[in-house]
């Protein structure tokens, strides 16, 4: 005999036995009213926790994805000490691209070991860094 049964089996079942009250003492009407009560909370907070447990995952997945945005583009940037100049822009997903500026010292040229920047551009699809020179993005004052 198969003891196990789905929560739409037992419910079923508990109604069916909920809708003969002549049948029943009040002593076991109670008793299955706080069966159906206590597996309802038991339900609603395993569906929470899966809640919980995919927003985690999900702030987890944009850590990653703007710690490799960083490494990547500190990477190319030919940049001496080079560092996030702010936080990672993160465009549409139409788009697919997240842009972050970066700041350090040029390592060729004549300007060698002066301030610089650079804007970065990751696309997402093919997790390629593309940098180019942000001196001229400088705001004026």
């Amino acid at each position: 005999m198969n003891v196990e049964k789905s929560s739409g089996q037992v419910f079923g079942q508990a109604s069916f036995i909920l809708s003969n009250p002549k049948k029943l003492s009040v002593e076991t009407r109670f008793l299955i009213e706080m069966v159906i009560l206590k597996t309802s909370i038991i339900l609603m907070c395993d569906c929470m926790s899966w809640t919980i447990n995919a927003q985690a995952s999900s702030a987890n997945a944009w850590i990653k994805h703007h710690e490799n945005v960083v490494d990547s583009c500190i990477k190319i940037s030919q940049l001496n000490d080079a560092k996030p100049a702010g936080s990672p822009v993160e465009f549409p997903d139409s788009a697919g691209y997240t842009a972050i500026m970066l700041q350090g010292h040029m390592l060729k040229g004549s300007m060698k070991k002066a301030k610089s920047r650079a804007l970065c551009l990751f696309n997402k699809r093919t997790q390629t860094a593309y940098v180019a020179d942000a001196e001229m993005m400088s705001a004026k004052k």
